[in-house]
């Protein structure tokens, strides 16, 4: 029998090679929610960790999108997810969609130019996020299963930002079993490849 999914469960089948700190090893990203909402400040306080991301001439090319569950503008999101995703992000408190400035404007010539790092800068901003709900007892699963398309539509997107992912957070659904396909997925998910695989000094060799 499936056993259900817990963060103390998940992080004890997670092993670091090397020491690191443990809320690296917590963080997780569940298929499950509970009903359960958050309130608009505790959003904020998982923005505020975000907005002190680092970024190139710290321009700070994230926005963040957001929808919280049982609002009039809820069943628009949901819809803008692929239906394995919306099955069970519909529990979800919150679903924000991060989306980043494509171009900045250099502080040393005041120019417009492209932004070579601006979803770099957004997956760090992501994962702050994260980070932050995990001391919060929240957690965050990030999707690319979006239609992106309909989603700039909807959102209201101008072509010079990119959709980067949506984001689900809310309460972890701890009480059930996952389902068989789920925990081969999150037994996946805490595969990682070595350090030795994915580093070495000098030059590109992998």
């Amino acid at each position: 029998m499936s056993q259900p999914h817990t963060s103390k469960n998940h992080s004890l089948s997670r092993i670091s090679d090397y020491p690191i700190d443990p809320v690296f090893l917590k963080r997780w990203s569940p298929l499950s929610f509970s009903s359960e909402k958050i309130t608009e400040d505790t959003l904020y306080s998982l923005l505020e960790a975000a907005r002190w991301t680092p970024s190139a001439y710290n321009s700070q090319p994230w926005r963040f999108v957001y929808a919280m569950r049982d609002t009039a503008l809820w069943p628009e999101f949901i819809e803008l997810l692929v239906e394995g995703n919306r099955s069970w992000a519909k529990q979800a408190a919150a679903i924000i969609f991060i989306i980043s400035k494509t171009t900045l404007t250099s502080p040393i010539s005041g120019i417009e130019q492209d932004a070579p790092s601006h979803s770099f800068d957004a997956g760090a901003a992501w994962m702050a996020m994260a980070l932050q709900a995990t001391q919060m007892g929240l957690a965050t699963r990030p999707m690319t299963g979006v239609y992106f398309d309909k989603a700039r539509e909807i959102l209201k997107v101008p072509e010079s930002y990119h959709i980067d992912a949506a984001i689900a957070v809310g309460h972890p659904n701890t009480t059930i079993p996952l389902e068989e396909s789920h925990s081969r997925r999150m037994k996946f998910s805490n595969m990682r490849r070595s350090i030795h695989e994915i580093s070495g000094e000098g030059y590109f060799k992998f």
